[in-house]
């Protein structure tokens, strides 16, 4: 058993974040583990459950991180970690400067692409750390297969010391209730009959809304009774953006937006097709695997890992065809989508077989091991 250090941004709603917290939550690992958060502006909700194992420092932006170097390499010698886990192109560009040496770092990437109009700071941190990575400073971790030969064939990074993992998800958790299922429809306005799609993911041009609001609309116009129930930061008809979106289609009356939400297991037992649109970086996303175990099936974009999570399922949709995406809702909402035919108990059982959180902090420990 050894003492290990993750250092991530911040604890917000998102898929690196929610695996953290599982992994620290985990009786899986053999390992101790500390998080140590670098940006005082996190979600209380994803600090909260893992506030013993957490350190929250009171950065305000990364030239206050520059400035305060020296301390937080002194508190992070103090704590003697055998390794250290840098989650995501900041903390692990961060990571050679804060950590000591001698301490091995793994830096742990979450995404396949950026977009083409992603923050310079984004991009300069993600060539940052292939120069840091070919230097051998730090391993790196990929997210899946699809992750690890983006950042190698499209980005230079080095084949050496570096490791892949598949995603893992509580099966406790996501595990669908028909009692849920029924007081969460009641409490939405939502009749047991209703047909219901789901989008859960943050308002940001990753997730591409507006495909996913196209494709809703495609929908009414099959199904004039089906509904959306969305959720995830900035995701609410208090966003100006996003209202706009609903509204430019007519659907204000059929999408109940959540904004960010910390139980997401009865969103899934509300819905009965999981919507995710996504126009790029996706790696090996959580949504999906959270469905499959709700025993929902999903249309997705073919990003990342996401054709080897459905293989033998059904087939994701190029995100070079959005037509494609908008036609398979529309058929999915007249009953034409073959994959609503698919027994709960099958997905369910598709996802208990590969992604479960015990495989996966497993899997975690083995990689941290070789470093050890």
């Amino acid at each position: 058993m050894a003492d290990i250090l993750h250092i991530i941004p911040r604890m917000v709603q998102g898929g690196a974040e929610q695996l953290l917290l599982d992994y620290l939550n985990s009786a899986e690992t053999m390992h101790r583990h500390k998080a140590l958060v670098l940006f005082a502006d996190s979600d209380p909700r994803m600090i909260d459950p893992i506030a013993a194992q957490s350190e929250v420092r009171p950065s305000t932006s990364y030239g206050q991180i520059a400035r305060d170097i020296l301390p937080i390499r002194r508190h992070i010698a103090s704590q003697k970690p055998a390794a250290v886990v840098a989650w995501m192109y900041h903390a692990a560009v961060l990571a050679p400067f804060l950590v000591p040496r001698g301490i091995p770092v793994l830096a742990y990437l979450h995404n396949t692409d950026l977009s083409a109009e992603a923050k310079r700071a984004e991009r300069m941190a993600q060539k940052a750390l292939a120069r840091i990575a070919r230097s051998q400073r730090v391993s790196l971790l990929y997210s899946g297969e699809a992750s690890r030969r983006f950042h190698e064939d499209t980005l230079g990074y080095p084949g050496t010391r570096a490791h892949e993992l598949a995603n893992g998800i509580s099966l406790e958790t996501f595990a669908a209730d028909p009692t849920r299922r029924a007081d969460m429809r009641q409490d939405l306005g939502i009749g047991p009959e209703t047909q219901v799609f789901g989008c859960f993911g943050r308002f940001n041009p990753q997730k591409n809304w507006p495909l996913v609001l196209d494709a809703f609309a495609a929908a009414r116009r099959a199904n004039p009774s089906a509904r959306l129930v969305a959720a995830g930061r900035g995701v609410s008809l208090q966003n100006p953006e996003f209202a706009a979106l609903v509204s430019a289609r007519g659907l204000e009356d059929a999408v109940i937006a959540l904004d960010a939400q910390r139980d997401m297991a009865r969103l899934y037992d509300t819905i009965d097709v999981l919507l995710m649109g996504s126009a790029y970086g996706e790696a090996f996303p959580l949504v999906l695997l959270e469905a499959l175990a709700m025993g929902k099936p999903a249309i997705v974009t073919a990003l990342g890992s996401v054709p080897d999570v459905v293989e033998g399922l059904w087939d994701p949709i190029p995100v070079e065809a959005p037509e494609r995406f908008v036609a398979t809702v529309e058929a999915a909402a007249r009953g034409d989508w073959p994959a609503l035919a698919i027994p709960a108990e099958v997905l369910r059982a598709h996802a208990v077989e590969r992604y479960g959180l015990g495989a996966y902090a497993r899997g975690f420990d083995t990689v941290l091991n070789t470093m050890l």
